[in-house]
């Protein structure tokens, strides 16, 4: 999920992992050394017990670097590869292609910088309901395109079409539109229980 559309608990979690992982990358390359000829590794009982964490917690590092817009992806050009290489899933073996584990870690450190950045506005988004209703208005205006995607339509090109968005339009009002009656039907049923409604037509000139 987009860092913009986490929660200030998500967010916290994401940022706590990659910094967590930032430090046993350097705890690992502070307990190996390399062979001679620079191919093979040589890992102590520190680095082997490290590897075997950091291979435990790639997968959701995978995820929170993702989710900051952005990827481990390098274009790598040399030593019998021309191509893209994932820094992150060829982690312990980035030295055979000369590549410098420091790569890596400015991407973990540019994800980290935003969800620095995001803490205040998760905290904003975390506790503004108006955020999540909106977020769930969005998931029922795509129903129909999900519908039409298990037929074999391409659910992208009828959202992006003109009669798509009309269609996504149409639900999106409808939809806000049932959210206030029901809103304001569930506020006048509460103050009828305490007693105020009356009280409240009185006041804007509705009573019998």
């Amino acid at each position: 999920m987009d860092y913009n559309d986490i929660t200030w608990f998500e967010n916290k979690k994401r940022l706590e992992i990659l910094i967590e992982f930032k430090q046993l990358l350097t705890k690992y390359h502070q307990n190996i050394r390399y062979a001679d000829i620079g191919i093979y590794v040589i890992e102590n009982r520190a680095a082997s017990r490290t590897r075997e964490i950091i291979n435990k917690k790639i997968d959701c590092i995978n995820k929170a670097i993702e989710g900051a817009g952005l990827n481990t992806v390098l274009i790598f050009s040399g030593y019998g590869m021309n191509g893209p290489i994932d820094l992150l899933q060829n982690i312990f073996n980035l030295h055979q292609y000369n590549i410098q584990i420091i790569n890596l870690v400015d991407i973990i450190n540019r994800s980290i910088g935003i969800y620095e950045r995001n803490k205040l506005r998760s905290k904003i988004r975390t506790i503004n309901p108006f955020h999540w209703i909106a977020k769930i208005i969005d998931k029922l205006a795509t129903l129909p395109f999900i519908a039409i995607e298990k037929f074999g339509f391409n659910r992208t090109k009828a959202e992006s079409s003109a009669i798509g968005r009309i269609i996504k339009l149409i639900i999106w009002l409808a939809t806000v539109f049932s959210s206030i009656i029901v809103t304001i039907a569930a506020g006048l049923t509460i103050l009828d229980k305490i007693g105020y409604l009356d009280y409240l037509k009185t006041k804007i000139g509705i009573n019998h």
